[in-house]
């Protein structure tokens, strides 16, 4: 046999052997590559029927992430995870290495039990800062007030106090009243479900308009739904509003007074029960936005032809205001006194800006011809014509 013919059986019967490997490795209809691995992921929820896991369950690829959202059904809180999972979490993600099985578990939410409560409204004050201008060449403003009262679950009561507004609020910061001057001060009496919000915004219904707009806007804000008393709501400018909520754990509140305070509107309040309530407030007393305080000398003498026999006379401006804005100021007095000293001129009316929380004392010398004894009185004005604060004392002239 030739070499030739030998080397051709050779390779023959080589390719029939490799042939024979392949097809034992990769018969007929299975494929060159081998499949992905898969994992089933279980989910349940505990007790039946108390929410939903989205996804519900499923097969997926070895690694991939997969992210599941519990969603409560009525009556019922999310509580925790076990299984392939823990955590209180309501939203977790899983990496599927493995076959995982986890249970969404889920607590019953108590019926609220509705409560007995009683709110009374004692007093309220409007601050009149320098941002509300004279309206229509008046120097009043008119408040009226808007309450809004409601538990978890509707709207309890809605009033306006009082229904023309409140007339006499000048230009003097903050005025105090008594709601027993408009209405009962016992506003509301009832049942409060869940949590029990009292809210309350104040209106200058000399001055405005305020849109509908800024009132969802303010709703939204204060996160009382004001949208409910719209139609009640005044189309004018708004000054201030305050809230508070009490939960069910704080028994609403109840056997205690609150003062709620925004800068512009406060008011104080008792929450009580049908059997009792906290005694009434006392009326608030305020400290003024201005004070002027004056102090007199001591040995004033009258003048002759040639001595003055002037004396410093002295007044401290303090502004318990945030801002700066000008405070004016004059003297009343009916004793005529001498400013003119030696070619000077000391003045008795003046105007000083006076920082948020300062305060400045002012010195002038003064004399008199005449003794006897004269009233003394130094007053502060803002606007200048509006006295906001004032300062009396009695002045002894000797001979």
């Amino acid at each position: 046999m030739s070499n030739k013919k030998l080397a051709g059986i050779i390779a023959g019967c080589t390719i029939a052997i490799i042939v024979a490997i392949l097809l034992i490795i990769f018969p007929p209809g299975r494929p060159l590559t081998p499949s992905s691995t898969t994992y089933t992921l279980s989910v349940s929820v505990s007790p039946s029927g108390a929410g939903s896991v989205s996804p519900s369950g499923g097969e997926y690829e070895s690694g991939a992430q997969v992210t599941l959202t519990v969603s409560p059904a009525s009556g019922y809180t999310f509580d925790h995870w076990s299984g392939s999972a823990s955590g209180t979490t309501s939203t977790i993600t899983i990496t599927m290495d493995s076959a995982k099985s986890l249970t969404a578990n889920f607590r019953s939410t108590p019926t609220p039990t509705p409560t007995s409560i009683t709110i009374a409204l004692d007093y309220f004050g409007v601050r009149n800062t320098h941002w509300i201008s004279q309206v229509g060449g008046q120097t009043e403003a008119k408040i009226q007030l808007v309450v809004l009262i409601r538990d978890e679950q509707k709207n309890l009561a809605t009033f306006t106090i009082p229904q023309e507004g409140v007339d006499g609020f000048g230009m003097d910061f903050f005025q105090v009243n008594a709601l027993k001057d408009y209405r009962d001060p016992k506003v509301f009496t009832g049942t409060a479900t869940g949590s029990l919000t009292f809210s309350i915004a104040a209106y200058n219904v000399n001055k405005g308009p305020i849109t509908k707009a800024q009132i969802d806007a303010i709703s939204k804000w204060t996160g009382a739904d004001f949208s409910a008393i719209k139609d009640l709501i005044p189309d004018k400018e708004f000054v201030g509003s305050c809230w508070h909520t009490w939960s069910a754990s704080e028994n609403f509140g109840v056997g205690s007074d609150y003062t709620l305070d925004d800068g512009n509107l406060k008011v104080w309040l008792r929450v009580g029960s049908n059997q009792a309530m906290p005694d009434p407030v006392p009326r608030p007393v305020l400290k003024p936005n201005v004070e002027i305080v004056g102090k007199l000398p001591t040995d004033v003498r009258a003048r002759t032809e040639w001595v003055y026999n002037e004396k410093p006379f002295t007044f401290t401006v303090t502004n318990h205001e945030s801002f700066e804005f000008p405070i004016y100021w004059h003297l009343e007095t009916d004793s005529n006194p001498g400013n003119e000293i030696n070619w000077w001129i000391y003045p008795t009316e003046g105007e000083l800006s006076i920082s948020g929380g300062g305060s400045k004392t002012i010195t002038y010398p003064y004399w008199f011809w005449t003794p006897g004894t004269y009233m003394w009185k130094y007053v502060a004005e803002y606007p200048k014509g509006n006295p906001v604060a004032s300062w009396d004392g009695t002045l002894t002239v000797a001979r």
